[in-house]
């Protein structure tokens, strides 16, 4: 039972972490810059993703891809993404007069 109990309070502080990290983000992203950003969440899911799919590719083709390789490979693979978010829909509304 307190297995069980040390099990759940160990996943209900990584996911408020998780929370606590992407509202972080989208708070410095509106302090600094002054424009609402919504798209966290939804990088930290393309993200996952990418991490799951890049772990089972290696698993799938037989060479073992380690946990600290996915932690470097999946920012990587992010950045052109969130540059082109960045230039094509941010940058759009960061020029308009009334941002807000």
């Amino acid at each position: 039972m307190s297995d069980t109990l040390l099990l759940l309070a160990m996943n209900g502080l990584i996911w408020g972490l998780i929370i606590a990290l992407i509202a972080l983000g989208l708070s410095v992203i509106f302090g600094l810059l002054d424009v609402i950003n919504m798209s966290h969440g939804e990088f930290f899911a393309v993200g996952a993703y990418g991490g799951v799919a890049l772990t089972a590719l290696g698993l799938s083709y037989g060479v073992p891809i380690s946990f600290w390789a996915v932690v470097v490979l999946v920012p990587l693979m992010m950045l052109p993404f969130g540059i082109l978010v960045e230039r094509l829909l941010i940058r759009q509304v960061f020029d308009q007069p009334d941002r807000h």
